[in-house]
């Protein structure tokens, strides 16, 4: 992959190193019957973690959207690595290749698989409610607003 970039005083930026350097995919679910609030969580728990620890963390959640997100997450990993070529073993053939790198805390971090996938970022949109209604008593009917949210 190519990308032109802009130098300064020919130094590149962080992020035009990372996209030189490293392969990325996203993706996004559908919309799902559950709000905001339940699903933050969530996202937050296997935000930065490599993708195998994030579909185990999301396989023994109790709570009920955990399913449909762990689900999600195998889709992505098989997907990453048909459509990019991600997470398919040891880089340039040298099985001992190590890299040390400096995370956004300032912190190092040393990698051992260059080649391993990791949920880098986890966000949550808010979609269109859904409305259903609630008998009450007298007749009246109550209308619900029913959350739709996607992540």
């Amino acid at each position: 992959m190519v990308i032109k970039a802009i130098q300064r005083r020919g130094r590149l930026s962080r992020n035009q190193i990372i996209k030189r350097t490293e392969r990325e995919y996203s993706m996004a679910s559908e919309f799902m019957k559950t709000s905001v609030k339940k699903l933050g969580p969530l996202a937050r728990q296997i935000a930065g973690k490599p993708i195998e620890e994030a579909i185990v963390q999301m396989q023994y959640s109790k709570k009920k959207a955990a399913v449909e997100i762990h689900n999600h997450l195998i889709e992505a990993r098989d997907r990453a690595v048909v459509e990019r070529g991600m997470g398919l073993g040891i880089a340039e053939g040298n099985p001992l290749a190590k890299r040390v790198i400096k995370l956004a805390d300032g912190t190092r971090h040393t990698i051992f698989d260059q080649t391993g996938i990791y949920v880098e970022q986890a966000w949550v949109n808010k979609g269109a409610y859904g409305m259903d209604s609630s008998p009450r008593a007298r007749g009246r009917v109550d209308r619900l607003r029913l959350p739709q949210t996607s992540k």
